[in-house]
């Protein structure tokens, strides 16, 4: 774990994220908590890898964090890139 920016995190490691019908991460799971996605997330992908950022909450008056994650194209495991 490396520290990059203010209040951001480098980490790289493996979450478990739970995705709409439509394909849209609801919440991920990250050292044994449950953070809900409350904002529309944003999606790309560049060669060979797939991203989104998405901002979570651990309850309802808990502020905000800022996760990017990633995967390799056709990788079902997501990575934890870095929180802020």
């Amino acid at each position: 774990m490396t520290t990059t920016a203010a209040h951001e995190t480098t980490l790289n490691v493996a979450v478990d994220v739970r995705f709409s019908p439509a394909g849209f991460p609801l919440a991920l799971r990250h050292d044994g908590h449950l953070w809900v996605i409350t904002d529309e997330p944003v999606h790309w992908s560049g060669v060979d890898i797939e991203f989104w950022q998405v901002q979570g909450k651990l309850s309802s008056t808990a502020a905000p964090r800022t996760f990017l994650l990633h995967r390799d194209s056709g990788a079902a495991q997501w990575l934890l890139e870095s929180v802020s």
